[in-house]
């Protein structure tokens, strides 16, 4: 989910919002408390050095599908963990691949082949 800040909000004030507020709607959703085992917010950061590391995967097992929409790189810290612990991963390379077939299609009307654009 990508969110845009209003320009009335201060880059505080949209972080604050977004854990308080769109974190709990989420968490309440129904099949995202049986299908989702892990939400992770991330906020937009000010400066380029500024990240945050997670390392907490203790509820990773050999048996799940873990997934990652993140195109660049394609094996995330977070899907190099999953594999590590024996998870089946899927990198967002899909996701960008059937983003851009789908918008190919709507802006000039031709199917695109998304093994080509793989």
């Amino acid at each position: 989910m990508l969110l845009k800040r209003n320009p009335a909000l201060t880059h505080e004030a949209f972080v604050k919002h977004h854990i308080e507020k769109h974190g709990p709607l989420f968490k309440q959703i129904p099949e995202a408390a049986e299908h989702v085992i892990r939400y992770l917010q991330t906020h937009p950061i000010k400066e380029k050095s500024a990240t945050v590391k997670v390392d907490d995967f203790d509820s990773l097992k050999p048996n799940m599908v873990v997934a990652d929409g993140i195109p660049n790189p394609p094996m995330t810290h977070f899907l190099k963990s999953a594999k590590e612990k024996g998870c089946t991963t899927l990198t967002g390379l899909g996701m960008l691949v059937n983003q851009g077939t789908i918008a190919v299609k709507y802006w000039t009307g031709v199917d695109a082949d998304p093994l080509v654009m793989h």
